[in-house]
């Protein structure tokens, strides 16, 4: 379903008269990569293993639903 963003996008041109169709997730997960890459480079300190896993889940589920809400955040894995 998240990829049906993307042929939106696409198609409606959104994204630029030279873009390329790519599934959702991929966009998602580049976008991301480059996020962390410039936090990275610009601070003093860069994100902990542990932090950079959370934004990744976060990734995931935004890449998997194409939105994130208040109550996203409290479910937990038991």
């Amino acid at each position: 379903m998240t990829d049906l963003v993307s042929l939106l996008r696409f198609a409606l041109g959104l994204d630029g008269a030279d873009a390329e169709l790519k599934p959702f997730a991929d966009e998602v997960d580049k976008r991301l990569r480059a996020w962390i890459f410039r936090h990275n480079a610009q601070r003093g300190t860069a994100f902990t293993s542990e932090q950079t896993e959370w934004l990744r889940l976060m990734k995931d589920h935004i890449a998997s639903s194409c939105a994130i809400c208040r109550g996203d955040f409290e479910y937990a894995d038991e």
